[in-house]
């Protein structure tokens, strides 16, 4: 982290924002950071003004890349930092950090997101295919045929005496509970 103070000092002593500095598909430090999961380094270009959901070529932001790896620490950070709206925000493909998580299974990164208040709207949103998150779960869920009990729990149940959910049953109990 302290090398990356120097460089980040220098930046800005050459007037130049690390928000400028991209990769070829529009991604800057901060994305790569939270794909990482380096929270300290966030940390570090949030004090140097970096935009911590800045759209790359796709829309896709730091707080979608760390859906997508599982970077738990990193989407709290940009979650409490950034602020809750950020979970909605749409790239391209018309997918939000809810979606790219359910889609990548990243159970620990959905159970957070859930907790942080009303998620009926981004479970009954539509991507650009014309899926919702839950029709992505579902889809992933039945390539990896372990699946993700915990997902189930939170998403949709409280029933902790139940052995095996399947995201059918899952689909079921939140169209009853409607």
């Amino acid at each position: 982290v302290e090398t990356g103070r120097v460089i980040l000092e220098t930046l800005k002593k050459q007037g130049v924002s690390v928000n400028t500095i991209k990769d070829r598909d529009g991604n800057c430090p901060q994305h790569w950071a939270a794909m990482s999961g380096h929270v300290a380094f966030l940390n570090l270009l949030h004090e140097y003004d970096a935009d911590l959901v800045a759209p790359n070529m796709l829309g896709t932001t730091p707080l979608h890349d760390a859906a997508r790896f599982g970077q738990l620490g990193a989407v709290k950070f940009i979650v409490d930092t950034c602020g809750k709206e950020n979970i909605k925000t749409r790239n391209e493909y018309s997918l939000d950090a809810f979606s790219i998580a359910a889609h990548y299974l990243q159970d620990d990164v959905l159970e957070y997101l859930i907790q942080q208040g009303d998620v009926s709207n981004i479970i009954n949103a539509k991507n650009a295919r014309d899926y919702t998150p839950l029709d992505v779960l579902e889809k992933q869920w039945m390539k990896n045929t372990v699946g993700k009990r915990s997902i189930a729990n939170h998403i949709l149940d409280s029933d902790e005496s139940a052995r095996f959910f399947s995201p059918r049953s899952i689909r079921q109990r939140y169209e009853r509970s409607k």
